[in-house]
């Protein structure tokens, strides 16, 4: 909480109450030395006074209602309020837009526009309380709240792009129904979990079925955040520990893993988000908004293990250490959801690792 701190007329009658102390002293006036030291004692009971006042009603919380489609560029409305009145005088810190500080109107509700310019988590405030005493010789000012968190983001994906989305994870992540079951002889890199023992006693070789669907349970979305398979322009999302560089192809990823949960949550299951590389220790993320590309401390970050009902993985265009993700994943089925410009393509050795897993890969083009 800031001090109260004098106002130029309160410098000013201190001054001359020096003036008129020493002039007095001269020339023997006490009744000029009681003038000056009046001037010099006003400002001081004002400063006391001033202190006392501060943080008074400060318990009364303030309200901040916001309205409209909390996506990067989409203008929203916020309003400031305190017991459905308008707040006292002061102004609104905001984070992340060119005007940083709203002034309020004396007898009306605060009210602005706050534009975000990227995804991620934004802080509205706090709200700055200013006030003065009756002569105005002291002004003050202090936070009324510690302000309020807005998430935003990330943007919807493209209707074509969702509906074809849908249609993938409808076939490829079935919520326990098995999908192709179509047995084949087994191939060097193939996990030995895969192999069919009867039919493979019975033909006199190894075989395999790659496709059938793993042991039930909730489908789970992995989200790759490293910044080597994504090349796209720079982006740029907002943490609460401030601003943190990404990339438009990453953003798209973000985007289809929201919309990829949406999908499966809407079927009703109770489909999760993983994020790899995990940063901090911390690998489970209920809001995509927040997520940012990370740089692992080895480029061959693969995906946590794990067995769910269904895999999708999000990722850009990853390199050759990709061939080795199926390795730690149980499930036999998974879909990898490509983001990169148009006509990109797993590494030939990756695609190869990924079919004789039983991974299928679409690319969802991103425009440069």
């Amino acid at each position: 909480m800031r001090r109260p701190v004098p106002t130029v007329r309160a410098v000013v009658l201190a001054c001359l109450g020096v003036v008129l102390v020493l002039v007095a002293r001269g020339l023997g006036r006490p009744d000029l030395a009681g003038l000056g030291a009046g001037l010099l004692l006003l400002p001081v009971l004002a400063w006391l006074l001033a202190a006392a006042l501060m943080g008074r009603g400060s318990g009364r919380p303030l309200q901040r209602s916001v309205h409209g489609e909390r996506l990067p560029h989409e203008p929203l409305q916020v309003t400031v309020e305190r017991d459905s009145h308008a707040p006292s005088p002061g102004h609104e810190l905001v984070s992340g837009q060119e005007d940083t500080s709203i002034r309020s109107v004396p007898g009306a509700p605060l009210s602005y526009t706050f534009t975000p310019p990227w995804r991620g988590v934004f802080r509205l405030g706090p709200f700055v309380a200013a006030g003065a005493d009756p002569l105005h010789l002291t002004k003050r000012e202090a936070p009324a709240d510690p302000g309020t968190l807005l998430t935003v983001g990330p943007a919807p994906v493209a209707p074509e792009t969702g509906t074809a989305l849908r249609d993938l994870l409808s076939s490829s992540v079935a919520g326990g129904q098995e999908l192709d079951t179509t047995v084949r002889p087994f191939q060097e890199g193939d996990p030995f979990r895969r192999i069919h023992w009867p039919l493979s006693a019975r033909a006199g070789q190894v075989m395999v079925r790659p496709d059938v669907h793993g042991f039930g349970g909730d489908p789970v979305v992995l989200l790759d955040r490293n910044p080597a398979h994504y090349e796209g322009a720079v982006s740029w999302v907002q943490t609460e520990q401030g601003r943190r560089r990404s990339s438009v192809d990453f953003d798209a990823a973000v985007s289809g893993a929201s919309a990829a949960l949406a999908a499966l949550r809407s079927r009703g299951s109770g489909a999760g988000l993983r994020a790899f590389p995990a940063e901090g220790g911390e690998g489970m993320h209920d809001d995509a908004a927040v997520l940012a590309s990370v740089r692992p401390a080895t480029s061959s970050a693969a995906p946590p293990p794990g067995d769910s009902g269904g895999l999708v993985v999000m990722t850009g265009i990853p390199g050759e250490e990709a061939a080795a993700w199926p390795r730690t994943r149980s499930e036999r089925s998974a879909l990898v959801v490509l983001h990169g410009p148009a006509g990109s393509a797993p590494p030939p050795a990756v695609a190869d690792a990924w079919a004789r897993a039983g991974w299928r890969w679409v690319l969802v083009p991103v425009a440069a």
